[in-house]
């Protein structure tokens, strides 16, 4: 089953709000403990549409970055 779109701002939107706000906020799906990120609708894989924002711990690695020079 697709998840239909709820009523009210979409998930980028309430992301970049929390941005705003000087929150860093990412999607938990409340059923599976996965974490979502770029914000969604649904949890690749399961399809979960019960996804919840948590705070960001900050303890989080980063394995790689890319940069993209301009000529």
């Amino acid at each position: 089953m697709i998840p239909q779109a709820a009523a009210g701002p979409g998930p980028e939107a309430e992301y970049r709000a929390f941005l705003q706000a000087g929150r860093f906020m990412i999607q938990r799906s409340a059923s599976t403990g996965q974490y979502v990120f770029y914000p969604r609708i649904a949890a690749p894989g399961t399809g979960a549409a019960d996804l919840e924002w948590v705070e960001a711990s900050g303890l989080g690695r980063v394995f790689s970055i890319t940069v993209k020079r301009a000529r």
